[in-house]
C-alpha cells in the first residue's frame, strides 16, 4: 500500500491525526510525546508518561490487562511508554476496515490510560456474524489449526510452541475480541511470594519485546490467579488479523512460555532472577513481529525499553 494511501487510511481511522516528518503522525488530543510511526507493514503507536511510583509488575500487569486497543504498558527507568501495534492488512475492503477500527481502538486506550473518559463507538457488541463461534472456527481450521466451539461460546484452538500444546480461547467481550492463552496450569495460586513477584516481571519485560501480543493477568495485585499473552482487537470482517493475532500469541510462547512457566514452579529460580534482574540495564529494543508476519526481528532476551516507540 502506498503511503499516500496509508495516510488517508489514518487520517480516517484517527481524525485530527496530523503528519510529523516521513511517516510519522502526532496523535490528537494527547501530549506532544504521543504518536505514530507507519513501517514494516505496522502501525506502531506510542506515548510516553510518568512511571507511577512504587507500582508493583503485578499491578502493572493487571492495569494493563484494563487497556483497551491491545495497549501495553513499557517500563523505563524513570518514565512508562504506552505502546500498541496494529498490522496493516490492507489487502481488502474489510482488512482496511479493521485496521480503522483497530487503530481508533488503541487511540481510545491511549486516552484511558492518560486519564481521558472511556466510550465506546456505535458497534453493537451483539451483532454481524463475524464473530459467530462456528464462523471463528472455521478460519482458524482454514489457517492449519485445531479448533472446537465450547457450549458456553469460547472458541478453543489448539496450537503448539516448543513442542508444547498450548490452547487459545477466543471471546466476545463487549464490542471486542479477545483471544487468549494462560500460562502455569492453573499452578499461579499456589506459587510463592518470590515466584509471583519474579513472573510478573519477567512478563512485564516480555511484553515490551512482542507485536500485537501483550501480557495479561487476572485476580488482584496481592493474589493474581491466572497470568498468559493476549491479543485484544476489535472484530475483524477479514481472516488476516484473527490470524495475526493467534500467531502473535505462537510466537510469544515460544519465546517466553516455558521460562515463565519455570518461575512459577520455581521458588530458587525465581529469586535467583530477582537478584539478577536489578542489573539488567533498560535499554531499547525492536519488538519480535510474529512468525508469519513480514519484516521479521531478531530478538534478544526482554528487557525494558527507555525510547518512545514513534
Amino acid at each position: 500500500m502506498k503511503h499516500a494511501d496509508l495516510a488517508v487510511l489514518l487520517r480516517h481511522a484517527v481524525p485530527g491525526i496530523e503528519a510529523n516528518g516521513t511517516r510519522r503522525w502526532k496523535l490528537p488530543g494527547l501530549s506532544a510525546r504521543a504518536g505514530v510511526r507507519i513501517d514494516a507493514q505496522w502501525a506502531t503507536f506510542g506515548c510516553a508518561m510518568p512511571r507511577p511510583a512504587g507500582e508493583t509488575p503485578v499491578a502493572s500487569l493487571l492495569r494493563q490487562s484494563a487497556l483497551r486497543g491491545d495497549v501495553k504498558l513499557v517500563w523505563g527507568r524513570t518514565r512508562m511508554t504506552l505502546r500498541a501495534e496494529v498490522p496493516l492488512h490492507v489487502a481488502t475492503p474489510a482488512d482496511r476496515a479493521w485496521v480503522a477500527s483497530q487503530c481508533r481502538e488503541v487511540v481510545r486506550g491511549f486516552s484511558a490510560a492518560c486519564g481521558a473518559p472511556d466510550s465506546d463507538d456505535d458497534v453493537d457488541p451483539g451483532s454481524g456474524i463475524d464473530t459467530d463461534p462456528d464462523v471463528l472456527v472455521e478460519r482458524c481450521k482454514a489457517a492449519g489449526w485445531q479448533a472446537v466451539a465450547k457450549a458456553d461460546g469460547e472458541v478453543r484452538v489448539d496450537i503448539e510452541a516448543r513442542s508444547v500444546r498450548r490452547v487459545v480461547g477466543i471471546v466476545r467481550e463487549g464490542s471486542t475480541l479477545r483471544v487468549a492463552v494462560a500460562l502455569g496450569s492453573g499452578q499461579l495460586p499456589q506459587a510463592s511470594a518470590d515466584s509471583l513477584r519474579a513472573v510478573a516481571l519477567f512478563l512485564v519485560r516480555a511484553s515490551s519485546s512482542l507485536r500485537f501480543a501483550r501480557a495479561w493477568a487476572s485476580g488482584s495485585a496481592v493474589a493474581p490467579s491466572e497470568v498468559g499473552f493476549e491479543c485484544t482487537m476489535r472484530p475483524p470482517a477479514g481472516d488476516a488479523p484473527l490470524v495475526s493475532a493467534i500467531d502473535a500469541l505462537g510466537t510469544a510462547c515460544d519465546l517466553f512460555g516455558r521460562e515463565a512457566e519455570a518461575l512459577i514452579e520455581s521458588t530458587a529460580l525465581a529469586r535467583q532472577y530477582l537478584n539478577r534482574a536489578g542489573g539488567i540495564r533498560a535499554v531499547g529494543v525492536e519488538p519480535v513481529v510474529p512468525r508469519r508476519a513480514p519484516a521479521a526481528v531478531a530478538a534478544g532476551l526482554p528487557v525494558v525499553s527507555e525510547s518512545v516507540a514513534p
